[in-house]
């Protein structure tokens, strides 16, 4: 992990001070267009959780635990 995705995580977990609470940060779906069958709208992730993973991938969660650090859910 590059250095200033690094410096933004540690920025975010900081001010809140947790102990024992987990943060998820949800990347998004896609979504659907309306009437469109199987179409889709051009897929953006949510910004927090770019800002915070360093990449767009749908239906991702980024977590933080105060005890086990950052862990990023991203399906296969």
């Amino acid at each position: 992990m590059d250095t200033l995705l690094q410096e933004r995580r540690a920025r975010a977990a900081a001010p809140g001070r947790l102990r024992d609470e987990v943060v998820l940060i949800g990347s998004g779906p896609h979504v659907h267009v309306r009437g469109g069958a199987d179409l889709t709208y051009p897929y953006m992730a949510h910004s927090e959780y770019v800002w915070l993973a360093g990449h767009e991938s749908p239906d991702s969660v980024l977590a933080f635990d105060p005890r086990e650090g950052w862990t990023d859910f991203v399906p296969p």
